[in-house]
């Protein structure tokens, strides 16, 4: 703001008119130029302020009046209360219309329909209480055995393994023989089936000599041989491989 004071000093000690009308001048000229300044701070203000200059600020503006509906609302808050209201409304219409008709037909068959497992390729209860009671997936293999390694009859469950979706190999069961050399290969699992690296399996070995029980373990290779990785073991034995998982080569 112009500071006017030393020219109304100059006015009330002036002795002369001359320097009277010049201090009163000077004064006038001050107040005027510090108007026009205030003026254009405000012009400058109200123009960042309207469109195009502030596009935001216009479409906060636009956006209150609907333009689907024309629908005008006071804030842009009371138009998107009033979209969300509406559209929980369309939807739950829209719920309450799906009514599921009378089932008159079932693979072919008609009139008063009895919906069995079978009809629609589903296994049966009695299926799926064999599946359970063999404890395995559908799909799953048996090794071929080497050096005289067999799976005894009247065992519980001979060696399988199988993969899941997943890409895990699952490898139990159970096999006997009379070769327990260390490094002597029971089986060979197929591309595919092997790990990437060595690993090791445990399982349950029983003496058929005194039916004596110990922990022994197996080993996994790359090559897919399963192999005795254990020493001093007796003629004839059997291992029951505990339930094994490990990833398979891709």
């Amino acid at each position: 703001m112009a500071d006017i004071s030393k020219y109304l000093k100059k006015i009330r000690t002036a002795i002369y008119g001359r320097e009277v009308r010049s201090s009163i001048a000077d004064g006038i000229e001050a107040v005027n130029n510090a108007q026009e300044t205030l003026d254009q701070k405000f012009d400058d203000q109200i123009a960042n302020m309207t469109p195009p200059n502030n596009p935001s600020l216009a479409e906060v503006v636009d956006a209150r009046t609907s333009g689907v509906t024309g629908n005008k609302y006071v804030t842009l808050g009371k138009r998107l209360d009033s979209g969300e209201i509406e559209s929980r409304t369309y939807t739950d219409e829209k719920i309450s219309e799906l009514v599921l008709g009378e089932v008159r037909s079932v693979n072919g068959k008609t009139g008063d329909v009895i919906l069995m497992a079978k009809h629609v390729g589903a296994p049966s209860i009695n299926d799926l209480r064999v599946y359970a009671l063999k404890g395995e997936p559908a799909g799953q293999y048996t090794p071929t055995f080497l050096n005289g390694w067999y799976v005894q009859a009247g065992e519980v469950k001979g060696v399988c393994y199988y993969k899941d979706q997943f890409g895990y190999v699952h490898l139990y069961g159970t096999c006997s023989g009379t070769k327990t050399e260390f490094g002597t290969p029971l089986f060979n699992l197929p591309a595919g089936f092997r790990p990437s690296g060595v690993i090791r399996v445990g399982c349950l070995m029983i003496n058929f000599a005194d039916y004596s029980r110990s922990i022994q373990f197996l080993g996994v290779y790359p090559s897919g041989e399963v192999l005795v990785e254990s020493y001093g073991l007796p003629g004839f034995v059997s291992f029951s491989i505990f339930p094994s998982t490990f990833y398979g080569q891709r």
